[in-house]
């Protein structure tokens, strides 16, 4: 982990660092890898992309980021891999935080000033201050969510597909199972390949129960 410091004062820069990365890593063309990641939240049929709204767009592109492994890391890391020296500090040392980013359920604790949020990480029982204007005005205390998390020095921010949670969402049998397999002790919590295969899982379910209707992204 680069050792450049990322602070709460600087998250307004952070974010349009990311979001310059986001777009420069999804215009490297790789048509497969699309048809995968749409096969695997159930967007694909036959082929060609069904979107039922806008929200599901972004879901698909932060997945394509953050949670497809197609070759043992997530696209992040590859992007830095391949663009290191071309890179300048700063983003490489992003790229980094990024390529560590996870997909985890969290519960907002309570709302804070200046578009933040103490979050709750339900499978760690962690507390991250985390950066957020819309769910910041939007967001109450018990709700809960499921997000890429991408971790700073003293804040987090989630990168771009975030979700509402609620029980049937969560009773979800193939959801229940990639839970399941971090909380009995078969494999780290924090395992990667654990927690895309949860990223998969909660996302697909929650197109297939109509969860991307209503979702509305600043």
């Amino acid at each position: 982990m680069s050792t450049l410091p990322f602070q709460l004062a600087d998250h307004a820069i952070v974010l349009d660092a990311m979001r310059d990365l986001h777009t420069a890593i999804l215009k490297v063309p790789c048509r497969e890898d699309m048809l995968t990641c749409g096969r695997h939240l159930g967007l694909l049929h036959k082929k060609t992309f069904v979107f039922n709204n806008e929200a599901e767009t972004a879901i698909l592109a932060d997945y394509r980021i953050y949670s497809y492994r197609p070759r043992g890391f997530n696209t992040a890391e590859l992007f830095l891999r391949l663009n290191r020296d071309r890179l300048d500090v700063f983003s490489q040392a992003l790229l980094a935080r990024m390529s560590a980013a996870q997909y985890s359920l969290f519960v907002i604790d309570s709302v804070e000033k200046n578009s933040t949020l103490w979050v709750s990480d339900l499978l760690l029982g962690s507390r991250s201050l985390l950066v957020d204007n819309g769910l910041s005005m939007s967001g109450r205390p018990g709700q809960a969510f499921a997000a890429h998390i991408a971790a700073f020095d003293d804040y987090s921010r989630q990168t771009g597909g975030m979700l509402p949670v609620d029980a049937n969402l969560l009773n979800d049998k193939a959801v229940v199972r990639s839970i399941a397999a971090m909380m009995d002790g078969g494999v780290s919590k924090t395992d990667p390949v654990a927690r895309s295969k949860m990223a998969r899982a909660i996302i697909s379910a929650s197109i297939r129960l109509g969860f991307t209707e209503n979702i509305a992204y600043q």
